[in-house]
């Protein structure tokens, strides 16, 4: 078997996106997944074309990766050696103990073993390629959709927060929990919820980005401005963009430029 990372082929959660205003949509959220993406894949490079192992991503246990022969997913180890084999149709990030796989059009969540820890039953849209029925672990939960809507899942696949926001994409109506909150759409407005499931930031915003340090971006009137986890303004609406807090900074815009 030759084991061939290709790095996933759809977005996965992460919060390292960016927001900004937009000049054709003012309103969306924008995220820059892309960057999780070639982050993994450089250190998926490093495990398969180094003779030593390398540690893989602190956010992720075992990384995906596609064999070359067959097409299938399985997942490598820390020592770069096959961890769980490929034989599934997709294989998303293992964080928190859960690997995300499909399988015959169906998502579920494997254990460390390579065992089913919550059985596929997330269906996936036939129609869309790249569809997702489910995201990977982020602070105790999961989005996962049922009947066209979406709510969160615990490790073992109870929910705890029941299917209510409609929607196909799951990244255009529920984010992922940071800090105790997850953002969510409701009508063109967004707000956040804990991890109960109720409001505690009401949808008032045109977009948002995830919390990071105790603080999420939200678009008020075309700028981007700052909240805490009890929705009090904290950094005014004067950015063209804002990022994700991290170690103390904050990727910003202003005047076209990011600092």
């Amino acid at each position: 078997m030759t084991a061939v990372y290709s790095g996933p082929t759809r977005p996965t959660a992460d919060n390292l996106g960016m927001a900004q205003t937009s000049s054709s949509s003012k309103s969306a959220v924008v995220l820059t997944l892309g960057v999780s993406l070639v982050v993994t894949g450089v250190a998926a490079w490093l495990i398969l074309g180094r003779a030593e192992a390398v540690a893989p991503d602190a956010k992720s246990e075992f990384f995906p990766f596609q064999d070359a022969e067959t097409g299938q997913w399985g997942y490598l180890g820390p020592d770069a050696k096959v961890a769980i084999p490929a034989k599934f149709d997709h294989a998303d990030l293992f964080r928190e103990g859960r690997g995300l796989v499909e399988v015959e059009g169906m998502a579920g969540y494997l254990d460390a073993d390579g065992q089913w820890a919550i059985a596929p039953r997330f269906v996936l849209d036939p129609e869309f390629a790249s569809d997702l029925a489910a995201r990977p672990f982020w602070n105790g939960l999961a989005a996962a959709r049922q009947n066209g809507a979406w709510g969160f899942i615990d490790p073992y696949g109870e929910w705890v927060i029941l299917p209510r926001f409609q929607g196909r994409d799951g990244f255009e109506w529920v984010g992922d929990f940071h800090d105790g909150r997850a953002w969510f759409k409701q009508g063109r407005r967004y707000g956040f919820l804990d991890p109960e499931g109720e409001v505690v930031i009401e949808p008032e915003f045109d977009a948002v980005n995830d919390f990071g340090e105790g603080l999420a971006a939200v678009l008020v009137r075309d700028e981007w401005g700052m909240v805490d986890t009890r929705g009090r303004l904290r950094i005014r609406p004067d950015f063209e963009g804002l990022g994700v807090f991290g170690q103390g900074l904050c990727a910003a815009k202003d005047d076209g430029k990011w600092g």
